[in-house]
């Protein structure tokens, strides 16, 4: 690989953690959020705000949204797929434990892993191997050891597992769209779709409906549309664009960490000595990974 292509690399994966980050500082934005705004509301709320921004920034920038016929279908799908997450994961979290969800969500790395093998020949090495059951050992350590236990109903489980699929196939299908066409008109096809696919859903997950109007709420609502939804997607769609299957879906065995310490920072919670350690477990076998890359 030339230096370009190296130094492009790193700055994609500086993007990637970037974009972690982001969401993991959403997570608390949220926390306040939903004690005046029902939880698929708020998503919803964001995906169209930030799909009515992103299209207007194309629509003056660029007089329009330009894509081929046959990749129109394509773009408007990873719409779907994106509120298809959002909804089976927002069930999914409600009918099973927090633990249970993230060990779940934690095969993301392995379908992504196989995914390469499957469709770009990317060889199955054991430093690969051994980096993803690194970060999913992390990730049980995180979530296993702080007093909440596993548990829920059947569908919980389905429901997460059928999120960590359609995540998965997610950054499988959007790779080529991303490396093909102009980022921000991609993105505003795909919020504009699923904030409206979403907008059903409000009225079946949340229940009840509720919306305490607040000045900060507002403010905190537009301030995560603006960061968290469209600087994070726009720059998670670079690093795909940029980076394997693989290295991209290790971002999922992240945001746990990033999570815990965010909310050890922000909330006052405490972290054990085995969430530290695994922590470092999740931090070595990014590492790992990313030096592949």
């Amino acid at each position: 690989m030339s230096s370009d292509g190296k130094g492009t690399n790193k700055l994609a994966v500086f993007t990637l953690i970037a974009v972690v980050f982001v969401w993991g500082l959403d997570f608390v934005g949220v926390e306040y959020c939903t004690a005046h705004m029902s939880t698929m509301l708020i998503a919803t709320f964001k995906l169209v705000l930030g799909g009515v921004i992103v299209l207007a920034f194309c629509l003056i920038k660029y007089k329009g949204l330009h894509f081929e016929k046959k990749d129109i279908s394509r773009v408007i799908i990873l719409g779907l797929m994106l509120a298809g997450y959002m909804n089976v994961e927002s069930y999914g979290i409600g009918k099973i434990s927090s633990p249970t969800a993230s060990l779940i969500l934690a095969i993301v790395p392995v379908i992504g892993l196989l995914a390469d093998r499957v469709l770009n020949n990317v060889k199955i090495t054991g430093v690969r191997v051994a980096g993803i059951v690194g970060s999913i050992v992390g990730v049980a350590l995180l979530v296993l050891t702080t007093g909440e236990s596993l548990g829920g109903s059947a569908s919980g489980v389905i429901a997460i597992f059928i999120g960590a699929l359609i995540w998965a196939s997610y950054i499988i299908v959007s790779k080529d769209i991303f490396e093909k066409y102009n980022l921000m008109q991609a993105l505003a096809v795909i919020l504009l779709t699923s904030g409206i696919v979403s907008i059903p859903f409000v009225f079946v997950f949340d229940h009840p409906i509720y919306c305490d109007p607040d000045p900060i709420l507002f403010a905190i609502l537009i301030g995560t549309t603006l960061f968290s939804t469209i600087l994070a997607e726009w720059l998670y769609a670079y690093s795909i664009s940029k980076l394997s299957i693989t290295m991209v879906s290790m971002a999922e065995n992240i945001i746990p960490l990033v999570t815990v310490i965010f909310a050890w920072i922000l909330l006052g919670t405490t972290l054990n000595p085995l969430q530290i350690i695994g922590g470092l477990i999740i931090i070595g076998s990014v590492t790992i990974i990313t030096v592949k890359e």
